[in-house]
């Protein structure tokens, strides 16, 4: 699977929550969206279950920001 993705968190240095990550599926167009993952048992795994099965992560700012907040929090 091919994923566009995007979060959004609390802060751009140093964040401490992510308030939603959005993903759109670029050979279906079906979009995935998880809220509030540094706080939500349920959509975290949800989250680390869909990414799983990606294949390629595609977003603007993806290595810098995305990505290194994602792992961290």
């Amino acid at each position: 699977m091919k994923v566009l993705i995007d979060i959004e968190a609390n802060a751009l240095n140093n964040p401490t929550k992510i308030w939603c990550v959005v993903c759109k599926d670029i050979e279906t167009n079906e979009m995935h969206i998880f809220r509030n993952l540094t706080e939500d048992e349920d959509n975290r795994k949800d989250f680390i279950r869909f990414s799983e099965g990606v294949s390629l992560w595609i977003g603007h700012n993806l290595i810098e920001y995305d990505l290194p907040v994602l792992t961290r929090l």
